[in-house]
């Protein structure tokens, strides 16, 4: 391996704007706190952060293969914020 070259296990953050960390610096999304929790702790990780802002679970599904392609070791996934949001009519609920 190159010395530039990252071979630390991958932990992927894949998500939507929560993940993507939307409204705050990149250094405040918490990919990247995960990323400096685990350095402070000397766990060699590298936190890749596959969020994406304003995606529903179906988009997400649609990147699971360049996810897989990361080859992670551990994958955390959040989605779901967007979906009712999106969903025809709002789901109208009687009231």
């Amino acid at each position: 391996a190159s010395p530039d070259r990252d071979v630390r296990p991958v932990i992927a953050a894949f998500g939507d704007s929560l993940t993507a960390g939307a409204g705050v610096e990149p250094e405040g999304n918490y990919p990247a706190i995960l990323q400096r929790k685990i350095d402070a702790a000397g766990y060699r990780y590298r936190v890749v952060n596959a969020g994406v802002s304003g995606e529903t679970s179906a988009q997400g599904l649609s990147r699971v293969p360049s996810v897989i392609a990361l080859r992670p070791a551990i994958a955390i996934v959040e989605f779901g914020g967007n979906d009712g949001l999106r969903t025809p009519e709002r789901r109208k609920r009687p009231r």
